[in-house]
């Protein structure tokens, strides 16, 4: 009898303990459900980084699962996006790469050239300057080409303020570039001795530059030029001093209060912005309306910008440049 009861004890505590093990494979922490609960917890790393889990502690686990849920047709819908943008980062690279060679050639193929000359001026009693003849230019040193002549604002480095729109003119449509780089002194300018006024030396400098480089393969014809602030001070009276030097000139930002006194046959663009000091759009007005009086061609266009150039400036640049000389202005 008392080994009857045992065994029924002993079967009783087995059962058990099966139902108990069952039920917590079921419900409890089987492999699986703990691995969903972890992706979720994942899934919701933006979420807990996003909220302060001092006051609001970490969100239940009935919490989290739409969470979990919403995302997943997220991901799914993320998939070809990401498949797209991996494949146009791959053409992007591509491109690049492309250009990058592209780029290398070009510069092997073409001249870039930094020489000095040497003025009376104490100040700028040496001048560097940067040049600049694409590989198209190279290839045919007969021909006389048109020059874009790039003066920088107030102590630029000529060499290294060249914008891209001027070198894509340049290797796209025929053009060389020269570029000098002036030293300011305040002195210079209180006594008009400095580069801002041409006629005391600095005009001579830039004739200097030209002839020393043409002597290395430049083979100019006509100027193109364009300066920006200080620079357009020296441009602007550049085009009065050497007119049958130049075709067009472009005037950006300029500090000056100069305006022509007869017309030379040379057209200007004019750039000013609206943000820049009002003595420099009022330079410009003046300058433009004592041009227009003269019947001078002029193009005069106002950019959302202050002391500054812009892209869309020197686009507009560009292609005055071109319409020039093709005759289309």
């Amino acid at each position: 009898m008392t080994k009857t009861i045992l065994l029924i004890l002993i079967l009783f505590l087995l059962t058990n303990l099966y139902n108990k093990a069952n039920a917590e494979f079921t419900y409890g922490f089987a492999p699986a459900p703990t691995n969903n609960y972890n992706t979720t917890n994942v899934n919701n790393n933006a979420y807990q980084n996003n909220t302060n889990s001092s006051i609001y502690g970490f969100a239940p686990a009935y919490e989290q699962r739409p969470v979990n849920n919403y995302s997943k047709p997220i991901n799914t819908y993320t998939i070809p996006q990401t498949t797209q943008t991996a494949q146009t980062k791959n053409k992007t690279e591509n491109a690049i790469d492309s250009y990058k060679k592209n780029e290398v050639t070009m510069k092997k193929a073409a001249k870039e050239v930094n020489d000095t000359i040497y003025t009376t001026n104490q100040t700028n009693s040496s001048v560097s300057f940067f040049y600049y003849i694409p590989a198209q230019l190279e290839s045919n040193p007969s021909k006389p080409y048109p020059v874009i002549i790039w003066i920088p604002g107030l102590d630029g480095n000529g060499g290294e303020s060249i914008s891209e729109e001027l070198y894509n003119l340049a290797n796209t449509k025929g053009y060389a570039i020269l570029s000098p780089t002036f030293k300011f002194n305040e002195e210079d300018f209180r006594n008009e001795k400095s580069y801002q006024y041409p006629q005391a030396w600095s005009a001579d400098a830039l004739v200097s530059m030209l002839e020393k480089a043409k002597g290395n393969g430049l083979n100019y014809s006509k100027l193109y030029m364009v300066g920006f602030s200080a620079g357009a001070q020296f441009a602007s009276r550049f085009s009065f001093i050497k007119p049958e030097l130049i075709d067009a000139c472009a005037l950006l930002g300029s500090g000056a209060r100069v305006k022509p006194t007869k017309n030379t046959g040379v057209k200007y663009f004019i750039g000013i912005g609206n943000l820049d000091d009002e003595f420099r759009r009022e330079n410009a007005e003046i300058f433009n309306n004592a041009a227009k009086n003269l019947g001078i061609t002029t193009v005069y266009k106002k950019y959302d910008i202050d002391h500054t150039t812009s892209e869309e400036e020197m686009n507009d640049v560009v292609k005055f440049f071109e319409d020039v000389r093709n005759g289309l202005i």
